[in-house]
């Protein structure tokens, strides 16, 4: 693991059915696509945090679920979220305008209580459970794929995250981790692979 990749974040982003000292990646079961196509009168805006993504995208845990533990957010948490959203709006947008269709963002694992962190074997320093952290998929990109349209975003300067992961650990098809933080956002661009994380210039050289 590069010496200067190792900070309060980097250990929040392993599998929720895993568990050690890293956290959670997405459940193995991927959430159905927002319903993005449903007009504002056919839905309830309280269950919306913004114009594609809703509340329980961000909070759903199977961990939870299986151990009967509680995983929402109190206000804090909730306008972080929000945070997540409004930048998992923009790839949307980014995304939808450049290839010329619909494309979904999928959130396999985002926020997490203490109890549900502490489940999953997460860091006690986890951006997930801030709420400022989601791990992502986009329909018809591999992770790879994605992880390389957020970092063109950052280079022009369209969106500001402190870190980007590309995740492909043993036995998964992988995710992108898209990660805040309180203050000024460093811009990290990390890869995972199972046996540590690894600083990247540029997620194209990838093999």
């Amino acid at each position: 693991m590069i010496e200067n990749v190792n900070n309060n974040e980097t250990e929040t982003l392993m599998n929720e059915e895993m568990t050690g000292n890293l956290d959670a990646a997405p459940e193995v079961v991927q959430p159905a696509p927002p319903k993005s196509e449903q007009s504002r009168t056919e839905r309830n805006p309280k269950d919306w945090v913004s114009e594609h993504f809703k509340w329980s995208e961000f909070t759903h845990s199977s961990t939870a679920v299986r151990l009967g533990l509680s995983n929402i957010p109190n206000e804090t948490e909730r306008q972080n979220i929000k945070q997540v959203a409004d930048v998992l709006e923009k790839i949307r947008a980014y995304l939808n305008q450049k290839h010329g269709r619909v494309i979904g963002i999928r959130i396999s694992s985002s926020f997490r209580s203490e109890r549900v962190n502490r489940a999953v074997g997460g860091s006690s320093t986890s951006a997930h459970k801030l709420g400022l952290a989601a791990d992502i998929h986009a329909t018809g990109f591999t992770p790879k794929q994605l992880a390389m349209e957020i970092e063109e975003m950052m280079a022009n300067g369209l969106i500001h995250l402190d870190q980007v992961i590309l995740e492909v650990p043993k036995k998964s098809n992988g995710w992108v981790h898209i990660g805040l933080k309180q203050g000024s956002q460093r811009g990290q661009k990390l890869l995972y692979r199972g046996g540590g994380y690894a600083a990247v210039k540029q997620f194209s050289a990838v093999a």
